[in-house]
C-alpha cells in the first residue's frame, strides 16, 4: 500500500467516526505532503471545515482550488451532505459554475482514445475478461494495483 493510501485509510477512518478536528488536524499540510493529489485533499478539507461549522472557511477553499484549476465532480459539489452548510452560502453556485468551466477546459486537453493496459493471466485455462477502470482523473497505470492480483 501506497504512503497516500495509508493516508486516505486514515482520513476515512477518521471521518466515519466523526472525528472532525483531529481529521481537520491530519490535513492540515496534506496537500504538501501529497502535491498530486491537491485536488481530492482540497475538497476532504472543504468537506471538513463545513463538518466543523465552518461553511465560509469551506466555500473559500474551494473557490481558491477553482482558482487554481481545480474542479469536482458536479453532482458531487450539488448533493454531498458535508457541503450542505457551504452551499447554502451566497457564492457557492458561482463557485460551482466555474468548476464546471475549469472541468470543461480539462476535459478538452483529453486524449481521444483512452490509455489501455492489457495484462494476459499467468495461468490457463483462461476463465474470464476482467475489464479494470480508473476514475477521478486517475491514470490508468495508477489504478492497475488495485485490480492487477486477478491475473496472477
Amino acid at each position: 500500500m501506497s504512503e497516500f493510501e495509508d493516508f486516505r485509510d486514515r482520513v476515512f477512518t477518521l471521518y466515519s467516526d466523526r472525528q472532525y478536528e483531529e481529521l481537520h488536524v491530519l490535513l492540515d499540510g496534506a496537500v504538501e505532503r501529497f502535491p498530486n493529489r491537491r485536488s481530492r485533499i482540497t475538497y476532504w478539507q472543504a468537506c471538513v471545515d463545513s463538518l466543523r461549522g465552518e461553511p465560509e472557511r469551506a466555500l473559500e477553499r474551494l473557490r481558491r482550488g477553482v482558482d487554481e484549476g481545480m474542479f469536482w465532480p458536479e453532482n458531487s459539489l450539488h448533493t454531498d451532505p458535508d457541503l450542505a452548510a457551504a452551499r447554502a452560502l451566497a457564492g457557492y453556485g458561482q463557485m460551482m459554475e466555474d468548476a464546471r468551466q475549469s472541468a470543461e477546459r480539462a476535459n478538452s486537453n483529453r486524449p481521444e482514445k483512452p490509455e489501455e493496459l492489457l495484462f494476459a493471466p499467468k495461468s490457463e485455462p483462461v476463465r474470464g475478461l476482467l475489464i479494470g477502470l480508473h476514475m477521478y482523473a486517475r491514470s490508468a497505470a495508477e489504478s492497475v494495483p488495485h485490480w492487477r492480483p486477478a491475473t496472477e
